[in-house]
C-alpha cells in the first residue's frame, strides 16, 4: 500500500494504490479480477522483481521509489525488504 493511504493523507475521491511484485505469469489479470470485485476504487501496479530491482536503482524518481518512502506491507514483508536491500 503506498500513497495517500499510506501516508494518511487520503480525501474522499482517493482510490487505494497498491503496488505488487511478482514474477508469476498473468498475476496481473488475476489481481485485476480479485480487485474489481471491492467495492472500493484501487489503482493497482505490477512489477516483477527485476523492474523493481531496476526501478528503484535509477537516478529519475518514479512510482517504486516513491512507493519506498512512504509504504504499508501488507504481505511478504521478507522478500520485500530482500529486494529493496539488493
Amino acid at each position: 500500500l503506498f500513497g495517500s493511504y499510506a501516508k494518511s493523507k487520503q480525501t474522499k475521491t482517493s482510490d487505494i494504490d497498491l503496488m505488487f511484485i511478482s514474477n508469476e505469469e498473468d498475476f496481473e489479470s488475476k489481481i485485476s479480477d480479485i480487485l474489481s470485485l471491492l467495492p472500493l476504487k484501487t489503482h493497482a501496479l505490477v512489477f516483477t522483481e527485476e523492474e523493481f530491482t531496476r526501478m528503484k536503482d535509477t537516478k529519475k524518481s518514479n512510482v517504486i521509489q516513491e512507493a519506498i518512502e512512504s509504504n504499508i506491507i501488507l504481505y511478504g514483508i521478507e522478500a520485500y525488504y530482500w529486494l529493496k536491500n539488493a
